[in-house]
């Protein structure tokens, strides 16, 4: 087994589940985190999902990443909607020649959960 770690992401906070839905998406990461929560309240679980872009910088890194070296946080206002449970790469369903990004809601607060499709997330 490899000897070295490339790269630990870790969460700001805790009990956001953080890393429980992770994919690779075009050249970039797609990291879930179903509980996370604006003002730091887990018991909220808004959820977010955090894209890191083909930059080397933070992949190369043997240390702990930082949060924010993330190219994006994508965040819902939904209180307890659980956004970032499952997330997928897309494809390139709208044909523009980047990766499209799918997320999962658990719809813990509103009993609806369901998929969003973003397209051009830029990974």
């Amino acid at each position: 087994p490899p000897s070295a770690t490339f790269a630990r992401l870790v969460s700001e906070q805790n009990s956001n589940f953080f890393g429980l839905a992770m994919t690779a998406v075009g050249d970039g990461l797609a990291v879930g985190a179903a509980g996370w929560d604006p003002g730091n309240s887990a018991a909220k679980a808004d959820g977010a999902v955090y894209t890191f872009g083909p930059d080397p910088s933070w992949f190369a890194s043997t240390d702990y990443v930082a949060l924010d070296a993330a190219a994006a946080l994508i965040e819902t206002d939904v209180e307890g909607e659980g956004f970032g449970v499952g997330v997928a790469d897309g494809g390139d369903l709208d044909g523009d020649g980047r990766s499209d990004l799918w997320i999962g809601t658990a719809g813990w607060s509103t009993g609806d959960a369901r998929a969003v499709l973003l397209f051009h997330t830029g990974l």
